[in-house]
Parts: structure tokens; sequence; C-alpha cells
């Protein structure tokens, strides 16, 4: 607002000139408001969540053994995952699959033998439709010794990523221990209003710096 009344004329000019002035710092503003949206929608933050704070149920997993689950993504772009998982000792890979209906989207695989604690990750760039279903496979691959895998305890279902599962086309009851994080806009709404602002600022810095510099 400074930078902008900086730019209004005094009253000892002419009304006709007074006008002309005004022009440009609206016009500057104007431009400013318009150019921040888009660029507010393209300031992106991971966001995690997880459901292995609950307590949980062990399957042991031998080779060729295999976990379905819908999945549905929250959001479109997803950074990393991480699944309950415990190696005895092994090896082997446990193959990551993510499908579209018949369609095989993305393809990962996680060596039992470097498996670390009982929550395995990697790092993906999964670009996907969020809120839109697709399938979610786990399969041993030449898993030499069991490996253990975390389901909730009691059915619990809270993310809203999982629905069905099943072992071996066997219906599982609960979800998969797991951790998602999100590539995305901020979620909070007084994130984005700050974020908005932020670029308006910018942009009228700019602006008025151009202006003066025309002068």
């Amino acid at each position: 607002m400074a930078m902008i009344l900086s730019n209004v004329p005094n009253h000892e000019k002419r009304a006709g000139a007074a006008r002309k002035e005004r022009i440009v710092p609206t016009a500057v503003c104007i431009l400013a408001v318009i150019l921040a949206i888009p660029l507010t929608m393209l300031t992106k933050e991971e966001l995690g969540v997880l459901n292995g704070y609950l307590e949980y149920d062990t399957v042991a997993l031998g080779d060729g053994d295999r976990v379905e689950a819908a999945f549905t993504p929250s959001f479109n772009e997803i950074r990393k995952i991480r699944f309950g998982l415990e190696s005895m000792g092994g090896k082997g890979v446990c193959e990551i699959s993510l499908w579209d209906a018949d369609t095989l989207l993305y393809r990962d695989a996680l060596p039992v033998q470097d498996f670390e604690g009982n929550l395995q990750g990697k790092e993906v760039k999964w670009k996907l439709q969020g809120g839109k279903t697709y399938r979610l496979d786990l399969q041993m691959k030449g898993i030499t010794k069991p490996v253990q895998f975390y389901v909730t305890k009691n059915g619990e279902t809270p993310l809203t990523e999982y629905g069905e599962m099943t072992l071996n086309d066997q219906k599982m009851v609960g979800q998969m221990l797991s951790g998602i994080t999100y590539w995305t806009m901020p979620n909070s709404r007084y994130m984005k209003i700050f974020v908005a602002a932020t670029w308006m600022g910018i942009l009228l810095a700019v602006g008025s710096a151009i202006g003066r510099s025309g002068k």
C-alpha cells in the first residue's frame, strides 16, 4: 500500500494529469492480482499421511505371496511411499506395482537385505489423479526367509487412501501400515493466503521499481 500511495499524484497537479498517473499504479495492482493466482497454485510443499502410530498384527510373507489393495490418492503427486515390512535376514525383493485397471503405471523394488527397522520406504515420482482408484500390489520375489508384513489391528482403517485388501486373493481385514508423502499445494487456507499475499508484494515491488526507473 505504501508503494501504491507513493505513486499517487499530489493535488497541485492538474486533474487530467493526475488521472493519467493513476492508470499505471492501478494497472500494476490488477496485474499483480492476476499473476499472483497462478503463482500461488505453483507453490507446493510436502504433506505426509501415516497410519504407523496404530497397533498392528504381523503376517509372514513367503516367496510369491502377493498383497493387493485398492489405492485412492488424495492428491496428484507422490514423492515417497513407505510400508510396514520387516526382514528376517533373508534375501529377495518386495516388488511394488501400481496399476490403473490392467495398465501398469509404475514398478519399483525394495531389496529385502536393505530393510532397516520395520518401515521400509522409497522415493518415487508418481503422478496420478487425486480421487481416482488404482490397484497397489506388493509381491515377494526371490524371498529366502519370511518377511513380516504389518496390518492395522482390530480392522482399523484410518487412511482414506486404502480400500479392500487381499493376500493371495483372500480378503484381509484392516490396512497395511503405510506412510505416503505427497507433493502438493499447501493444505492450510491461511498458508495459501500468505503465499498469495507474498507474491502480490513481490510483483508490486517489481512493478513499482520498473515504473520509477522509467520516469
